[in-house]
């Protein structure tokens, strides 16, 4: 039953505007035209049984008025119901105006069904259609009672008033009945939808003030966590501060002794020379090297060229191989053919230096293998770009640290109270703004992997 309801709506009431406004109007309009089609058909079903009757006068033309009125409030709610609701409307209240019209000719202007007909027109106007028509149209038919009310007071119009001389007729009060139902019916829909129309505005409203208020409350907790990022933020950069003063007292200081040691390297008779006496020397220039790249920086300078990546990795792994040896950790180094690349060649020598330095440290404090413990070092590349992988199986980094270990100050080796947390982020910074690369790491728990790759192009 209720689906059966359900679908009848649809099809004869239900509005098709998007148009909240005209939504209402359009349903106001179908359920009255609906509600009339309703009565008329029962009207003209009634009024054809009578006329049919052998003993009535076929003369009588009830049949076919109510038959007329019939099909154009069927015209008229197909036309809503095809899109047409704003001619529909107007088609509407053109029927009850002229209706009115006849009834004020035929019957004077002051036959009270005629003034509840305008009454009606005026009401139905503003409903399903603009107020503003209303306002126009009491206008007009206030003009039209005075016209027509001076020319029947003359004598120029002769309307029948025999209405007035007859005795009561319960008919009359049956149509002024029937007209005021039609007009509180469609006051009534009217304002049912107005008050359904403000029931969601307030319910939006109060949905609109409760979501302000959420909104204020989220934006006062992200700007609470703005507020303490924007604190660890000063932090760090405090840190950095610091660790930027300390970083230039410490190459003073070092300085000095580094070239000392180096003089008395070199004042060293060739009798006394060793191999320990000369890989202190190469360990000693690779130091000066990097504290002179060091003072550079700070200065803001840098030293550009194209360089040897093979020689780079020859002259880093003078300095990285005995830290390999006394850790029990062999570096294989693979190389193919003679890369060159343009940019720091110091900068370069610290990545790999770190790198490798890193992947050595991977194999402290866990249990020796079976196999010797060893470190590879890949470098290929081509004309646009140079790959570098470091790979270790030592003991891997864990999952929820992998996207951390290039920020600067985080280590996973706080139990050592040796890192500071700085190389990895030194590496991103100088592959990223030195040589325009990328870098990824990649862990599985047994093996670990960064992989380098370097934009920058060889310059000849």
């Amino acid at each position: 039953m209720k689906s059966s309801l359900y679908r009848l709506f649809v099809i004869f009431i239900k509005p098709r505007s998007q148009d909240i406004e005209v939504q209402r109007q359009e349903y106001v309009l179908n359920v009255l035209l609906s509600a009339l089609v309703v009565l008329a058909g029962l009207a003209t079903l009634l009024s054809g049984i009578y006329f049919f009757s052998p003993t009535v006068d076929q003369s009588n033309g009830s049949f076919l008025f109510t038959a007329i009125f019939f099909i154009v409030i069927g015209v008229l709610l197909l036309l809503s119901r095809l899109g047409h609701s704003t001619v529909s409307g107007m088609g509407f209240i053109c029927l009850l105006g002229v209706a009115a019209l006849q009834l004020t000719f035929a019957w004077s202007f002051d036959l009270q069904q005629a003034l509840l007909t305008y009454v009606m027109v005026i009401i139905a106007a503003s409903i399903v259609l603009r107020a503003r028509l209303a306002l126009i149209l009491g206008v007009c038919i206030s003009i039209i009672l005075l016209v027509v009310g001076r020319l029947q007071t003359n004598g120029s119009l002769q309307p029948d008033i025999s209405w007035k001389k007859s005795g009561l007729d319960f008919g009359d009060a049956l149509g002024y009945a029937i007209t005021l139902l039609i007009i509180a019916f469609v006051s009534w829909l009217s304002n049912r939808e107005i008050d359904r129309s403000l029931s969601r505005a307030r319910n939006s409203e109060a949905a609109l003030l409760k979501e302000r208020d959420n909104l204020e409350i989220k934006v006062a907790e992200r700007t609470r966590e703005l507020e303490e990022t924007q604190l660890v933020r000063l932090t760090e950069l405090r840190r950095f501060a610091e660790f930027g003063r300390l970083s230039a007292n410490l190459l003073h200081e070092v300085a000095n002794p580094l070239t000392a040691a180096s003089l008395n390297l070199e004042q060293l008779s060739e009798a006394e020379h060793s191999n320990y006496v000369h890989q202190a020397q190469r360990s000693l220039q690779q130091l000066e090297r990097y504290v002179d790249a060091a003072r550079r920086r700070l200065r803001g300078q840098s030293a550009l060229a194209t360089f040897s990546i093979r020689q780079e990795v020859e002259q880093t792994m003078r300095v990285v191989e005995p830290y390999a040896r006394e850790t029990g950790v062999r570096v294989e180094v693979a190389i193919e053919g003679q890369p060159k690349l343009y940019g720091d060649a110091v900068k370069f020598s610290q990545i790999i230096a770190n790198l490798l330095v890193n992947a050595i440290e991977a194999y402290q404090g866990i249990k020796r293998p079976a196999s010797e413990p060893h470190i590879a070092l890949t470098i290929s590349g081509n004309r646009k770009s140079i790959t570098c992988r470091v790979q270790d199986w030592g003991k891997g980094i864990p999952k929820d640290a992998i996207s951390r270990i290039f920020e600067p100050f985080y280590t996973t080796k706080v139990e050592t109270n040796k890192s500071m947390g700085i190389g990895l982020s030194m590496v991103k910074q100088f592959v990223e703004e030195d040589f325009d690369g990328t870098i990824t790491a990649e862990s599985d728990g047994h093996s670990t992997s960064f992989e380098c790759i370097l934009k920058s192009q060889a310059r000849s």
